[in-house]
Order: structure tokens, then C-alpha cells, then sequence
């Protein structure tokens, strides 16, 4: 019998769904997801920017979502918005996991959530271009301030370079 992931160990523990399969279904896109994603540091934009590392990215039901879990990667000018290191209980960096539903999509450099919450970027470009920004950022300017500079320049740059995106969960 196949071990559980710690991602799958985590939400089995904190009993978040009695549904969840002890083995993962397969998908035709989990398997693209890991090729593109899995390892790979990216900018996180969710109410807040940070730098992050994806892991464990796998299928966590046979119809409706699939699961990663995000790794902080400090970074001088990000951990802004809902991040701000500032105002944070713990210095440690960041870890939590994201979870898709079937409005989820993503390209070869873009991951999003499909409804407003969560988007990744890992064009090499993009995150190099927000993380130049950050650093240059006056510490002085309100945080939201500069998630927002932040959000501007990585969704301008995303847009510039267009891509055919797909569904996590495909349409039946």
C-alpha cells in the first residue's frame, strides 16, 4: 500500500474532508502541473505578494480539486499586503497549502485559483522583474500600496506574454 504524502498526513489529521481517496485519482493534468511547477519558486499574489517555492502538488479527489503546498522564500521588499512581515507574530517564513476546484487553470509559467483568490507566476522574467521591484520599494510606503505596485507590474508583464491556458479538472 502506497505511504501518504505529508500534505495528505496534514489534511487527513485536521479531518478537512472524510472524502478525500487514500490514493489520489489519476488526471491528465497533475502529471503537467509537477512537470511545470513542482520545485519552483514563483510569485504568490493573494491579498499580499511573496516569493515561494511549490511542492507537493498532487490530485486530493477524483473530480473536484488537487492540493500544493507553498513554501516562503524571504525576500527583501515582498511579504507585503496580508503578508506583511512587519506585522507577523512568527519570523519564520511562511508555509501553507492551496487547494484548486475545477475553476482552476494554468499555462506553462501561471497557475491560478480561477475565481478570484490565489495566482502564481513563475516566468523567470516576472520574478526577477517583482522581486527588482520590491527591493526598490521605499519600506516607508503603506503595504498595500506596494502589493498593488507589485500586482500591477506582474499582471502587466503576464499579459504581455500570452499563453493558452487549461483547466486543473477538465470539463466532463
Amino acid at each position: 500500500m502506497p505511504k501518504d504524502s505529508p500534505f495528505r498526513r496534514l489534511l487527513n489529521k485536521a479531518k478537512l474532508s472524510p472524502h478525500i481517496p487514500s490514493a489520489p485519482q489519476p488526471s491528465p493534468h497533475i502529471p503537467k502541473l509537477r512537470a511545470n511547477f513542482e520545485g519552483r519558486e514563483a510569485i504568490y499574489i493573494e491579498k499580499g505578494a511573496l516569493l515561494v517555492r511549490v511542492t507537493e502538488i498532487e490530485r486530493l479527489s477524483s473530480s473536484t480539486w488537487a492540493g500544493a503546498r507553498m513554501l516562503e522564500i524571504p525576500s527583501p521588499g515582498l511579504g507585503v499586503g496580508i503578508f506583511d512581515r512587519r506585522q507577523r507574530k512568527s519570523a519564520k517564513p511562511a508555509q501553507w497549502t492551496i487547494g484548486t476546484s475545477y475553476l482552476s487553470s494554468f499555462t506553462d509559467d501561471q497557475w491560478s485559483m480561477g475565481y478570484g483568490g490565489w495566482s502564481l507566476y513563475f516566468n523567470p522574467e516576472i520574478v526577477r522583474g517583482a522581486l527588482e521591484l520590491a527591493a526598490q520599494l521605499p519600506e516607508t510606503l503603506d503595504t498595500f500600496e506596494r502589493y498593488n505596485q507589485i500586482v500591477r507590474f506582474v499582471q502587466r508583464e503576464h499579459y504581455r506574454i500570452p499563453e493558452d491556458g487549461m483547466k486543473v479538472v477538465p470539463d466532463s
